[in-house]
């Protein structure tokens, strides 16, 4: 068997996910038990990602920031978005834990970079890169703001299918 997947929840979601999905079995670890609080994303992100952990966060806007995704795409970070930044509490919890199965599915047959977001009901859907074909538990990609590349391969989102 190989190496066991690590998990790094972002300080955005707080110690509760962290801690609830090493409950169910993940090996997930917080964000601030390894950087400083006030430790810049493009600080840590090539840090994490150098050790091959697995980046979950709430804050789908960290993509559409040029230099972060810039280093996102050059560190080969594994991201998976919450998209549902403004939810508060522990709300998030369980649709996060009903999206493992399909995360660690995306995980085990997607090499990084990527950029996925979890959607409120717990599906996937793929932001970035916008040449990866589709899995079916994976919606539509969707254009992010700014992104050449999204923007010229001409791809439907999935509000324009009606989805």
């Amino acid at each position: 068997m190989g190496q066991r997947r690590v998990y790094i929840v972002d300080r955005c979601f707080g110690k509760s996910l962290a801690e609830s999905l090493r409950h169910e079995g993940f090996d997930a670890r917080w964000l601030d038990d390894h950087f400083r609080q006030n430790t810049e994303d493009v600080d840590w992100i090539p840090k994490v990602t150098a050790k091959k952990w697995i980046i979950l966060t709430k804050n789908p806007k960290i993509f559409q920031v040029t230099i972060e995704r810039e280093v996102f795409i050059r560190c080969g970070a594994r991201v998976f978005s919450f998209t549902e930044g403004q939810m508060r509490g522990s709300r998030f919890i369980p649709i996060v834990l009903r999206a493992m199965p399909a995360i660690e599915q995306f995980v085990d047959t997607h090499a990084g970079p990527f950029f996925v977001a979890i959607r409120p009901l717990g599906s996937l859907e793929m932001w970035y890169p916008p040449s990866f074909g589709l899995m079916p538990h994976v919606r539509h990609q969707r254009q992010v703001r700014g992104d050449p590349a999204s923007e010229m391969d001409g791809a439907a989102t999935s509000d324009e299918q009606g989805d």
